[in-house]
């Protein structure tokens, strides 16, 4: 992929994410949004909550809940997000995997466990993109956006490398670059 066509991709990505999300803020009632479970400070709130505790019960001083909750969420959309490569890679991309006609359903399945796993302390947004659009219609872009945006690009890169070193057969590799190339 050239270096001009990703920039497209992500520029493309980030107006789609804000376009969804002005759609459903044009067609559904604030009511219904508000009453649709907890927003994301009352989520960072409590995140922040079990962080102090932890923090209370292994004797180690809290550095301030921002701080620990930014690099908690750093840590923990990067570890999901790795995940969901590595699932992605092992179900759809993997020559080897016998998987591929219903490797969808694992990578749904991965997501819906991130979401119930994280999601209460971080929104599971596993995905700048997926977190940007709402981010700048709610007016909160500045907050936190480390733990957004660095965690799923480090997750995904390590995700990605690890598969590709590790656990991909080396004949598969130039493939890869193959399908790079074809696709530019």
């Amino acid at each position: 992929m050239k270096v001009l066509d990703g920039i497209g991709y992500i520029v493309v990505q980030l107006a789609g994410s804000y376009t969804a999300v002005s759609l459903v803020k044009q067609f559904t009632s604030e009511n219904l949004i508000s009453a649709s479970g907890p927003s994301m400070n009352d989520s960072n709130r409590y995140f922040a909550n079990i962080m102090n505790e932890l923090s209370e019960k292994t004797g180690e001083v809290a550095t301030g809940a921002q701080g620990a909750l930014n690099m908690s969420g750093i840590l923990l959309e990067a570890l999901f997000t790795c995940g969901l490569v590595m699932v992605i890679f092992g179900t759809l991309v993997d020559k080897r995997s016998t998987m591929t006609k219903c490797g969808g359903l694992f990578v749904g399945l991965f997501v819906m466990a991130g979401i119930m796993a994280i999601g209460p302390m971080t929104g599971a947004a596993m995905n700048p993109a997926r977190w940007f659009g709402a981010a700048v219609q709610s007016g909160t872009l500045g907050d936190q956006w480390q733990v957004y945006i660095l965690g799923p690009i480090l997750g995904g890169l390590v995700g990605g490398l690890v598969y590709q070193y590790i656990f991909m057969d080396r004949d598969q590799w130039p493939a890869l670059e193959d399908k790079a190339e074809a696709a530019s």
